[in-house]
């Protein structure tokens, strides 16, 4: 409301040429005359607010309403002026209180009148008078030829603070139908009416005129976000596409995510290409989830080799041996069986893991296709100590002593 006080002293220009045209209009069903006394102070009334000098102004328009030979038009006339004055010194409940007395003797023209009730309104908005608005706009709206987008809204808005969400979409709905390239403001409060009314599809053809008009990394990630919810991954990953292409994705967060959903959506090399751009930029995060998470995106891409080095790194940042398994599982892969037995006892060795029984098994494999079979032999038999794989081990040490002997 800071700066509409600048353009009431253009208003008021207005108001007097239009009340000046009235007098000598024959045919006006009603005469709004101003004496020439009040026309002169009201004149310097209105050259004061235009210096922002509204101490002064306040108090020529209090004399001249003090005045006992003043006619209703005149009265309506400074009570509206009293309250412009209010606004522009942002003293908003006296301001309200002015243009309520103005309506109240109503004798202004009709187009006056729905101003005033107009910018009565909106200083209620500010006052957080949201009936009064409710009040004033309904009535007002059935008054005038056309309702402007920003009335539209304005009602939409006291609906909504007044919980009546379907009300205010529907007045919200009207304002996007008047203006043909809505605000961004608008925009997002029918977001936040659509959220409230769970009506989420619309939250996300919302979103998607946002990002198209008002292009930010947080509407794209919203969209991206709605569509999660809706269990969408496909759609969600086409999001991330456009806002990655757009430098949208900036944060190692960002980019996780974003290779999450490339490597659920069977894109891996895709999923491996952003995380291993995003550590040589420096922004994605070099933690042992970030970095098991390349390395398995490398793996399902067939490149095992590529994988080494990321696994590798994140086992020395883990508290417990998984990611030696990995490791081991991927040097076997490669029939690299000696380095792989020596993966999976470093595996046991640093701890914590869900199947230990089943990680012996593994390294007494790697051991016997390594032809290192008395190694091989001490994996089976404490493999052995497992219940759940007791038979393998005992089938294991079968084997082997078949080759020992």
């Amino acid at each position: 409301m800071r700066g509409l006080h600048r353009s009431f002293p253009m208003f008021l220009v207005a108001c007097l040429t239009f009340w000046l045209i009235a007098e000598d209009a024959a045919a006006s069903r009603q005469s709004f005359t101003v004496s020439p006394g009040i026309y002169k102070n009201i004149n310097k009334i209105h050259k004061m607010m235009g210096e922002e000098r509204f101490d002064e102004a306040l108090a020529l328009t209090e004399r001249t309403l003090g005045k006992r030979r003043i006619n209703d038009h005149e009265r309506s006339l400074l009570l509206q002026t009293k309250g412009y004055i209010f606004t522009g010194k942002e003293q908003f409940p006296k301001a309200s209180e002015a243009f309520e007395a103005c309506l109240k003797v109503g004798a202004l023209p009709d187009a006056t009148l729905r101003d005033t009730e107009y910018n009565l309104a909106q200083l209620y908005m500010v006052l957080e008078k949201y009936p009064r608005v409710i009040s004033l706009l309904e009535k007002w709206r059935k008054l005038v030829e056309v309702v402007s987008g920003d009335a539209w809204m304005m009602l939409a808005g006291a609906y909504a603070q007044d919980k009546d969400f379907k009300t205010a979409m529907a007045y919200g709905e009207n304002a996007l139908k008047v203006q043909k390239n809505p605000k961004e403001r608008w925009l997002g409060f029918m977001l936040s009416v659509y959220f409230e009314l769970g009506k989420k599809w619309d939250v996300i053809a919302t979103l998607k005129r946002l990002v198209t008009a008002y292009p930010k990394k947080v509407y794209w990630m919203q969209l991206a976000g709605m569509y999660l919810e809706l269990d969408r991954e496909g759609e969600a990953l086409a999001v991330y596409d456009l806002a990655y292409s757009q430098n949208y994705l900036e944060e190692s967060k960002d980019l996780v995510q974003y290779a999450r959903l490339a490597l659920n959506g069977n894109v891996s090399y895709k999923a491996a290409t952003i995380l291993e751009k995003g550590f040589a930029d420096g922004i994605v995060e070099r933690t042992e989830k970030n970095l098991r998470l390349l390395a398995n995106a490398l793996l399902v891409s067939r490149e095992p080799k590529r994988a080494l080095p990321y696994l590798r790194e994140g086992a020395k940042l883990s508290d417990n041996g998984e990611l030696h398994l990995f490791i081991g599982q991927t040097l076997a892969d490669l029939d690299r069986w000696g380095e792989a037995a020596q993966a999976y006892n470093d595996a046991l060795h640093r701890g914590g893991l869900r199947n230990p029984g089943e990680a012996l098994i593994m390294q007494g494999v790697a051991y016997t296709t390594a032809k290192q079979y008395r190694r091989a032999k001490t994996a089976f038999e404490k493999a052995k100590e497992f219940e759940d794989h007791a038979l393998a081990a005992s089938q294991w040490l079968t084997h082997l002593s078949q080759k020992i002997n």
